[in-house]
């Protein structure tokens, strides 16, 4: 397990364990436009490659609509390897902020802290992730499971 908290460390991950992934999964609870477009061509980038993605994004913090349209239009693009879901509170909040990779080779990585999808998230505010990197041989639970 790796702490990832000097400035630009979590971004440089994130976008390199993208980039390996065949699929990867992400819960946000917050996504702005800002924060996506650090990371979109490498959502791109992974999905054109024939690697699979799944977001989960929550509305009850405020996710911006332009972050929320780049999302739809991606699930558009690639409708047989990305799925896009919205959480919508009734009385619960739900508070997600993790990212879940698995490459090629099998080795699964997930980053789990205080950062959200946004520009700030992504390293230029102060938060704490922590990386985990493993190895499975069975898969990636399903989708359901989140």
């Amino acid at each position: 397990m790796k702490a990832l908290q000097a400035q630009g460390e979590l971004l440089k991950r994130f976008k390199a364990d993208l980039e390996r992934a065949s699929q990867f999964r992400l819960g946000m609870a917050l996504v702005t436009k800002s924060g996506l477009d650090l990371i979109h061509r490498s959502i791109e980038r992974c999905l054109k490659q024939g690697g699979y993605g799944y977001v989960l994004f929550v509305v009850d913090l405020p996710t911006e609509p332009a972050a929320i349209e780049i999302l739809y239009t991606i699930q558009t693009q690639h409708k047989e390897n990305f799925e896009l879901r919205r959480f919508e509170p009734g009385r619960t909040i739900f508070h997600p902020k993790f990212s879940i990779f698995v490459g090629q080779t099998g080795t699964v990585t997930a980053i789990i802290g205080s950062s959200n999808l946004t520009e700030g998230g992504s390293g230029a505010d102060l938060g704490a992730s922590v990386q985990h990197v493993g190895f499975h041989n069975r898969g990636v639970p399903s989708t359901r499971a989140f």
